[in-house]
This record gives structure tokens, sequence and C-alpha cells, in this order.
């Protein structure tokens, strides 16, 4: 054996203590020399053994190791670790022309390999190793026990006692490779009986895609199937375990077609099925516009009868259900709609606790039947403008009304409206105005039927005596009539009174200080609606003024002074000139009367001329001149 060979053989015992070697060393390719190992993990340690075929004593040869990089550094040491993945050659330059012999060196990235356990029936335990980056693994079974599988061969079955938690240790081993990969662990409790999976939600998201959602438990082995429009022959889909919480399920036909997903337990140690979750199914809505209705029905299945109902949703109000209706219901009316409006319904079927959620379906209502007529309208009159207020008809909404002056059948229009209230202008608050109000929705149906209404228009007068009387015509405007009229008195002082009558007409005498009287009808509704109000009458009595053409001041007590008399005076001022247009007398009150003196002398007989102004409560002025005869006997 050459001295370096003997060198190599020392360092190469010294040096792979702790590191696993394979049965044989491994030549280079012309046999010059041997390695301790060709392939292994990051970490591996080589060798270089000069074999006595060598062409010369070799002791000073250079070795030249290559690193990741590709780059070589050459040195006499025989032993070189390897710390980065790849494929390396290893190269000896033998001297005196004889060139180098190489040999080249795999070495694998130090990567725990990863798999998964899977719990069977009678504390079995099935160990799935989803790697592939070694050639074999070594699986020590938390017993003490350990196998070496190539990759591919079937999964090896660990079988346990009871339910005690386990440690299963998987590490990658290559063929021709340096034991020294690193292992995976992971932890599992062996079961005697297997727990079933469930879907707890399917959400239809697409025409070709549905999304679902998973319980399932953890290290049991589950299988996803399918079947369409109600079958009974399912297929397989793909496996599941816990770490799978959702799929989207793609490539569907949502549109013509439902289907029913339900989950297989899996023994996987025996490649069975050992139970099966109910099916939860996809739903299928479809929305047919009809007059006045939406008409929503629907397709889907239960093969398991345990769907317990639907939630039918509006897009009007997403979060609270518009119906629930029982599981055996494929269809629902909707009649509460607005005309002209887009809708979209969407579906949940109810599977106890599991749910199943269709794609929201969409139509335009619409409508041929024409509005109801308005039938009570009330009419309040003002100075010169008439309100009208009208009650919409019953489940109607967004209408437009027109409004029309009726002049013995002959239709005026005043204006329109989107509301039930509309002013007219320029009428003549003594007449009775009669109108009809037509409705359209906003399909464009138009209903030109309407109660006709009439407004009150309110006359009265006063004699000499006080007595008053009143006069209207009746209302008309409402449906179900007047039951009462409401006569609203009031002096523009704030006093008011109230009467009451069935009446058209009304008849008082007014024994009050008030020279001002004014009156209003209000007509009273049987139904609970605004009442309508009469235009406003004001009703002034005589002041009745007086007073006499001569006067005899002798003190008999009968016609001794010259004044005015009158009622509801409240500013007086009198006069009295003598035949020169002297002012002999004033006075600003009623009760103070010319007494035919000046300055306490008695004045001569003969004419003499006056003044009177006076405001009366209702504001006129009265004024009054002439001449006063004072006689004396």
């Amino acid at each position: 054996m050459h001295k370096l060979a003997t060198y190599f053989f020392l360092v190469v015992f010294s040096c792979l203590i702790g590191q696993k070697l394979v049965a044989q060393p491994f030549p280079s390719a012309n046999g010059w020399f041997e390695v301790s190992a060709i392939r292994g993990c990051t970490g591996t340690s080589v060798t270089v053994n000069v074999t006595p075929s060598a062409p010369i004593d070799c002791a000073a040869c250079p070795i030249e190791w290559r690193d990741g990089s590709g780059n070589g550094h050459v040195t006499t040491n025989p032993t070189h670790t390897y710390n980065q993945a790849g494929e390396f050659y290893l190269r000896i330059f033998f001297q005196n022309d004889n060139g180098p012999d190489s040999v080249l060196i795999d070495i694998n990235q130090s990567e725990p390999p990863e798999f998964d356990l899977y719990a069977c029936t009678g504390f079995r335990v099935s160990v799935d190793i989803t790697d592939t980056n070694y050639d074999n693994y070594v699986i020590e079974d938390g017993l003490g026990g350990e196998v070496t599988i190539a990759q591919g061969d079937p999964d090896p079955v660990f079988s346990y006692g009871n339910n005690a938690s386990r440690t299963i240790t998987v590490r990658g081993l290559d063929d021709d490779a340096v034991d020294n990969c690193p292992g995976n662990s992971q932890d599992i409790n062996p079961l005697n009986a297997l727990p079933a999976g469930s879907i707890s939600t399917v959400n239809v998201i697409s025409e070709s895609e549905v999304v679902l959602t998973y319980n399932l438990a953890d290290n049991i082995l589950y299988r996803l199937q399918i079947v369409a429009n109600g079958g009974s022959a399912y297929a397989p889909l793909k496996f599941l375990n816990s770490s799978t919480s959702s799929d989207t399920i793609r490539n569907l036909d949502l549109v013509d077609n439902h289907y029913c997903f339900r989950i297989a337990t899996m023994n996987a140690c025996d490649n069975i099925i050992d139970n099966l979750s109910p099916s939860i199914c996809t739903i299928i809505p479809n929305l047919n516009t009809q007059d006045n209705v939406n008409e929503l029905s629907w397709e889907t299945s239960d093969p398991n009868g345990v769907l317990t109902g639907f939630d039918i949703y509006r897009d009007d109000d997403p979060t609270n259900p518009l119906v629930t209706v029982p599981a055996g219901n494929r269809s629902f009316s909707d009649i509460d709609i607005i005309c002209n409006t887009e809708y979209c319904y969407t579906l949940v079927g109810q599977y106890g606790s599991s749910t199943s959620t269709s794609t929201s379906v969409c139509g335009t209502s619409f409508s041929t039947v024409p509005p109801d007529p308005i039938e009570n309208i009330s009419a309040i009159v003002n100075e010169n403008t008439i309100t009208l207020n009208w009650q919409a008809p019953s489940a109607a909404t967004s209408l437009s009304y027109t409004i029309f002056k009726n002049n013995n059948g002959q239709l005026i229009q005043q204006g329109t409206s989107d509301t039930t209230i509309f002013v007219t202008n320029e009428v003549d608050p003594l007449m009775s105005h009669c109108f009809e109000v037509h409705t359209q929705d906003e399909c464009g149906n138009a209903t030109s039927e309407s109660i006709l209404a009439c407004s009150i228009a309110l006359a009265g007068n006063i004699d000499a005596e006080d007595n008053i009387t009143l006069n209207w015509n009746e209302y008309v405007g409402w449906q179900n009539g007047v039951t009462s009229y409401s006569i609203i008195k009031s002096y523009g002082n704030g006093n008011s009174s109230t009467f009451t009558t069935t009446d058209t007409s009304f008849v008082e005498t007014d024994t009050s200080p008030n020279q001002v009287i004014i009156y209003s009808i209000q007509a009273n509704p049987a139904d609970n609606l605004i009442e309508s109000v009469s235009n406003t009458i004001t009703l002034i009595k005589p002041n009745n003024i007086y007073f006499p053409n001569a006067f005899t001041p002798d003190g008999d007590g009968l016609n001794d002074s010259f004044g005015i008399n009158g009622r509801f005076i409240v500013n007086f001022e009198l006069k009295i000139f003598n035949r020169w247009g002297e002012m002999i007398f004033t006075s600003s009150s009623m009760e103070n009367n010319w007494d035919g003196t000046l300055n306490g002398n008695p004045l001569p007989q003969g004419s003499y001329a006056f003044t009177a102004t006076m405001t009366d409560q209702a504001g006129r002025e009265i004024e009054n001149d002439g001449t006063i005869v004072l006689l004396r006997k």
C-alpha cells in the first residue's frame, strides 16, 4: 500500500466517526483512487484513498475539491466536508504526464421529508410520504422499530394497541448515500373508530365555480365526491385532510346543472370508505318577471333528507331573508315589488349546521295594470289659492300626478306633482272650484279616472239687528263623504268659538261688543283624512251713525245738546264753527256734546257748521259735516 494510501485510511477511520458509512468505498473513473462516499446531504465528509493501481506514488499529488460555485482549490488534505448542495467533481492530478482521475460527488440539500399521518380503524396508522427528494425513506415507528421503503412504495402501516400518543419520524436516504439527512417528526393518537367529516358551506360564485368549506378532523384521510342533478353514482374529486379548510371547484356547468357534494372518510390503511357525510347540493335559481309579480324558481336535490328549508334574500335587504320557505318548495312568487325596478334574489339552503348559497339572479319588474284612481281629495281655500291634498292609492309607490280643473266637464290642466300636495293659484275664493287628480306609475301606466273634489265657497250677510246668515255648498271629494261641518268663528282678537252642524247653512245673532266677525267652514271627513276648509269671510256690524239737525239747550232735558251717536267707534273728533268759520267747540268723545255755549256764555240762536271724523273697529274712517240749528225759546 502506498504511504499516501495508508495516510488516507487513517484519516478516514478517524474523521468519519459519527457519520454512517455505506458498506463499500467508491472507485474513481480510472480506479486510481477510492472515496468514502459519493452521495449524502449537506455536511457529508468525503475522504480519498489512493489505490495500489495508481500509476505513481502519490504522496505529493494535488487533490482538487470543487465548491458550490464551481471553483476548486487544490490541497493535499484527503478529507473535505460539503456544506452546499449540488454535483461536484473531485480530481487528483497524478504527475509525470499521467493526467487527472476524478469522481462525481452528489450532495443533496438537508431538508427533512414531508409526510402525512392518517389514523385508521383498530389503532392503526398509515404513513403517507409526500416527499420526492430522496430515493428511500427510513421510518421510525415510535416504538423503537424502524423500516426503510423506496420512493413510490405503498404506504407502511403501523399497529398500536391503544390511543396513546406516538411520535413517528421519517428521514430521507438516497441510494449509495451516507445516512446523514435530517428527519421530520409528527405526533398522532391512534384511533379505534374514525370521525366523519362534513361540508360546512357550498357557495356558488360564478357560472362555473363553487367554493366549499369543510369541517375535518386531524390525521384523517377524506375524499371529496361529486354527482350531478341528483344522481347516485358519485365520482371521486380529490383527497382532503385537515390542512384544507376550503376549496374552489372549477370547470362546472352551474347554469344547467346542480351538483351534490359529500365527504367520504377513508380508512387509509385498507383504502376503503369508512363512512359518508350528508350531501350538500348547489342551487340553480331562475327568475321569470311577470305582470306585477316576480316568479322565482330553483332546482336542487336533498339526497339525505336533511334539508330544512330555503331562506330567500332580496338585494334591498341582504342581511334579513325576505321569506323562508319549506324544504319541499321549489318556487316563490314575490308580489311586494315596485314597477320598473331591478330585483336580485339569492337562495340559501339550510342543511342543519351547513348551508348552500346560490348565485344571485336578477330581473326588472314590470306592470301593465294602471294604478287605482284617486278616491279622496281635500281642498283648503286660502286668499287666492286652493291647496289640494289627496290620498295615494293603496300599495302604490313612485306615482306622478296630473291635476285638472273641471269646468262643467271640461278638464283644464293645472299642473303636475310627484307628491300628494298641489297648490293652484289665481282662483276666486268666493266660488266653488272643482278638481280631478289623475295618476301615472313608473311603468307609464296611467288612469284618467278620479273622484271630483269641489272646494267649499262660504257666503254670509249681517243685518242692522246683528242677525247673521251663512250659506255654503256641500263638500264633495271624499269617497265616504262628510260627517259634519264645523263653523269656526273668531273676532280677530284671539277669541274664537266653533259650532257643529250637518246642514249647509247657519243663522245666529251676535250680541258681542265686537264689530268684526270672521267665519270659515271646515268639512269633517268620515275617514282619517285632512279636513277641507272654505274661504274666510269677514262680516261687519253696522256702526249706526246718526245726529240731529237742531237742538234746544233750554234745560228741559230734551234735546239740550248736540252730539253724534254710533257703535264700535274707537277714534272720534267733533268740531263746531260759527258763521265766520271760527271753531267754537271741539270734542274727542261721543260722550262730550256741545251745549250751545262758548266759554260758558250762551250763543245766539242760529246755524252753526260742524265736522266729525271717526274710525270704527273695522278700521273704517267716517267723515260727516253739515249744519246744526241752535234754537232758543
